[in-house]
């Protein structure tokens, strides 16, 4: 309830897994040893190992995570009585990989860490939106799990910055960023592009079926994306699985000048064509 989460909704994962353990049939459904557990915005690029052992979760690397930040480590050393801060892992709990005996432990503690650094002024205050990962790290070396970070788990691309996917063979893709450009293929910073896909423009609803490409010089984090989508779409629409939506495309959400306007085959040529030299000037 409110009294926990205080609006903090993502107290709801350390609680959903407490909870799940307690479930008279856990043992019969959950038989694996071993759980990955992951969020609803990780598109799996390729089959992901196991390198967890009993003694040993694995989990990606946060920079942010840090136990040497000034702000936030030193917030997290009162949560820490007889412990070194600096010992703390720097990962959040998804993605992870563990076995179930280490979820096992983790859960109670995270989300009672969780819940009572909401109701901390001073920890609210530092650790903001990532108070639950605190929590798993925290809580993590609280009941002695040690962790391997693991950084080629996953990526996190953005139209902002270079990231070539496919070069640094992550096992994840996660849209926590949205990747934004305007119809020449130029990265958009700060603002919504007139190429866009985002996941919270979905809030309200389903994108549609098929997803208009990106500029045809986008990066490739921009065409992985996408047709993940388009893929995954076709296959439930195929299935009777995808319901018809009123939500925009990748093309909807820009208010840029021409946005949703018709498009004429001149155009259509010219977008994604860039840089174009005018004047013996590149543009």
């Amino acid at each position: 309830g409110f009294d926990k989460t205080r609006g903090f909704q993502v107290i709801n994962r350390p609680w959903s897994l407490q909870e799940m353990f307690k479930l008279p049939g856990f043992a019969e459904r959950v038989t694996e040893q071993y759980v990955y557990i992951a969020e609803t915005d990780h598109l799996l690029l390729q089959d992901l190992p196991n390198r967890a052992t009993p003694q040993l979760n694995v989990a990606f690397f946060f920079p942010y995570m840090s136990p040497k930040d000034p702000k936030c480590g030193a917030v997290a050393q009162k949560w820490l009585p007889g412990l070194d801060k600096d010992d703390m892992p720097p990962v959040g709990p998804s993605p992870a990989i563990m076995h179930v005996s280490n979820l096992r432990k983790l859960a109670p503690l995270w989300y009672e860490l969780s819940v009572q650094m909401k109701a901390d002024r001073e920890a609210d205050g530092a650790f903001g939106w990532m108070l639950e990962m605190w929590g798993y790290s925290v809580a993590a070396l609280r009941v002695g799990v040690k962790h391997f970070a693991w950084q080629q788990i996953q990526i996190e691309p953005s139209a902002a910055w270079h990231q070539d996917v496919n070069s640094q063979d992550p096992y994840i893709y996660h849209y926590t960023f949205g990747v934004e450009y305007a119809l020449d293929g130029i990265p958009v910073v700060g603002r919504v592009g007139e190429w866009s896909l985002d996941k919270r423009h979905y809030f309200g609803g389903y994108p549609p079926q098929k997803l208009a490409d990106p500029p045809r010089c986008a990066q490739e984090c921009a065409w992985v994306w996408s047709s993940l989508f388009n893929e995954a779409t076709a296959a439930l629409a195929l299935a009777g699985q995808w319901a018809e939506t009123h939500m925009g495309g990748t093309r909807d959400f820009s208010r840029a000048a021409g946005a949703g306007k018709p498009r004429t085959p001149l155009s259509i040529a010219l977008e994604g064509a860039a840089p174009f030299i005018l004047d013996g000037k590149h543009k």
